[in-house]
């Protein structure tokens, strides 16, 4: 048999080592992410929420709060001007605007996380990735870090221009000191939320081949359990607080009233909400992990 040159040619270009494929894979998988066009919509509505917030603002340091003190100065009753900016310009508000942020955060997972590795299930790209010496760890890691970064910044930077705006807006008032240090717990709040959500959406991708399927696991996660929760509440006139338990949202916003140094209420404290939190991701990366690495037969 006559041996046919198939013009097969040695790789001349620059190797690199092994412990730089999560970076390759992570910058893959973050290029994947923006190609979507479902994930730009997400994005780019993310910006609107800011906006309002800081139309609110100025109505609020323009309008409402010097009709309030000249209300009140009327009847008598002097507020000290300090004090009412304070109060109205609080941490509350910034935790609040990045609750709005989290909902397209959750949009966001839904629209990539959840079915991430569904996806490559039914085509040659995991193949091709665990064709090179690459561990499930390795490979993981490059499919969550990349949606936790786009998940951190739709949360983060708005929150930013929030405090920023109103340091700007307050600074006659010797409240923008106060204003600024609200991004350190901002940055600290959006880490646990996109790290959270990122690594519990893609935990659920891995459970089957079906992209539907997997989509509807995760919004059954996020969602029954606090549907059950404010049922069981109502129905309890109030007394079922510990049913949020289930709920991962909830728990995010409660570990993010702590971060804050807000006033929790109720009797679910931030060391529940952070005890839920890890035991859920940690939980997920095992998932994960054990549905990589189990054995597949072919019937």
């Amino acid at each position: 048999m006559p041996i046919t040159e198939k013009g097969y040619k040695p790789y001349e270009g620059k190797r690199l080592p092994s412990k730089r494929n999560h970076w390759i894979i992570a910058k893959m998988e973050a290029r994947r992410i923006w190609a979507s066009a479902l994930v730009k919509v997400v994005v780019i509505l993310s910006l609107l929420p800011p906006v309002g917030y800081m139309i609110y603002c100025v109505a609020m340091l323009k309008f409402v709060l010097p009709l309030n003190l000249a209300a009140a100065g009327a009847q008598g009753m002097p507020v000290d001007e300090g004090e009412a900016l304070a109060e109205t310009f609080s941490p509350e508000l910034v935790l609040d605007a990045m609750g709005t942020q989290m909902i397209f955060v959750v949009l966001m997972t839904l629209a990539w996380g959840a079915g991430t590795i569904a996806s490559e299930a039914r085509g040659p790209v995991r193949q091709f990735d665990f064709a090179k010496p690459v561990t499930s760890r390795t490979y993981l890691l490059g499919k969550i870090i990349p949606l936790a970064v786009y998940c951190w910044v739709i949360t983060i930077v708005p929150a930013v221009l929030l405090v920023a705006f109103e340091a700007v807006a307050l600074r006659s008032q010797d409240l923008w000191a106060s204003r600024l240090a609200l991004i350190l717990p901002a940055m600290l709040h959006a880490v646990v939320l996109s790290v959270v959500l990122s690594t519990c959406s893609v935990a659920a991708s891995s459970l089957s081949r079906s992209r539907l399927l997997t989509l509807s696991f995760w919004a059954g996660a996020l969602f029954v359990p606090m549907a059950v929760a404010w049922i069981v509440e109502l129905s309890t006139r109030g007394e079922a607080h510990w049913a949020y338990l289930a709920s991962i949202l909830n728990m995010i916003r409660t570990l993010g009233e702590a971060i804050f140094r807000l006033e929790v209420e109720g009797p679910i404290q931030w060391f529940h909400a952070l005890a839920v939190l890890a035991a859920l991701s940690v939980g997920a990366a095992f998932l994960m992990r054990h549905r990589l690495t189990r054995p597949e037969v072919v019937g």
